[in-house]
């Protein structure tokens, strides 16, 4: 018998999620105009993080400080960019994960940097139930509808998409009761 007979009992390990960790975009970096070859850059996340870039022709020095468990570590890395051709003309630069060396656009800082399959992530969504996927989906509802709901129509929307988006809405609310109902058929003695 696998791992004895409480094997798998109790809670699933959780994992930590890529909204966690400062991350690199290349392509926002491309966009930004910063992968030009000899420039240094100094980016700073909200999270406090701070990392210097040396951008060579090939390659990303980055230099960061992180805050290991065992307290503060100074990280130098390089990271390989790669660039593949467009369909019609101009190339797309990625970076090669310095651990598996796919190519990937973001890299995390978790530690070490790395790609979100070798620093184990999920994103947030994928450990939300059915309850949190409703509320997700009613707040871009929301957004679109202007910021609030039950919500009157914007001025420059056109009816038949804000009653598309109001029918969505009140089927979103018709999904949450249904598995608060579910939920709470399934736990009787807790109300």
């Amino acid at each position: 018998m696998k791992g004895g007979w409480r094997y798998g009992a109790g809670r699933p390990a959780s994992r930590p999620q890529t909204s966690w960790a400062s991350r690199l975009d290349v392509r926002k970096m491309a966009r930004d105009g910063v992968l030009t070859t000899g420039a240094t850059i100094t980016w700073r996340w909200s999270s406090g993080l701070l990392a210097t870039m040396a951008v060579q022709e090939t390659a990303i020095a980055l230099d960061y400080l992180f805050e290991f468990i065992q307290g503060e570590r100074r990280v130098h890395s390089h990271v390989r960019l790669e660039r593949t051709p467009c369909q019609f003309g101009g190339s797309r630069v990625w970076f090669a994960c310095p651990r598996c060396h796919r190519r990937v656009a973001i890299l995390y800082l978790w530690g070490y940097p790395a790609c979100r399959t070798c620093c184990r992530m999920a994103y947030p969504s994928q450990s939300e139930d059915a309850i949190d996927r409703s509320w997700r989906r009613t707040r871009k509802i929301e957004e679109r509808l202007g910021g609030e709901w039950p919500a009157r129509k914007p001025k420059w929307m056109r009816q038949t998409t804000y009653d598309r988006l109001w029918e969505a809405g009140c089927r979103e609310e018709e999904i949450r009761n249904e598995e608060l109902l579910a939920f709470m058929a399934r736990t009787p003695g807790l109300y």
